[in-house]
């Protein structure tokens, strides 16, 4: 496994273990540049990922649909929406301000 990846795979852990206690299951899914963090909490799931930009992608999920990815400028940004989300918060809520109209 190349630096690159493996620097990934440690930002990944990282951020999982911000949820650990927080969560009913989660796990880093796939490998290499295409692998992300999958958490969940009864029916809502969140995946996370390094998006192309030096930004953060979170989807969060109901069930198994994929509700739309929102970008965050850092792994700290993304899990606090992560776990807003997960707790009940609504789609419209975990958007940056920035994006807000």
């Amino acid at each position: 496994m190349d630096s690159g990846i493996e620097d990934y795979h440690r930002e990944l852990s990282d951020a999982f273990s911000v949820f650990s206690s927080e969560v009913d299951s989660g796990h880093i899914v796939g490998g290499g540049a295409s692998q992300f963090l999958y958490v969940t909490k009864g029916t809502r799931g969140v995946e996370l990922y390094r998006g192309d930009a030096d930004n953060v992608i979170m989807d969060p999920a109901l069930g198994e649909e994929l509700q739309g990815e929102i970008s965050f400028s850092s792994y700290a940004h993304a899990c606090e929406a992560a776990l807003r989300w997960l707790n009940g918060c609504s789609r419209e809520e975990l958007l940056p301000e920035s994006s807000v109209q």
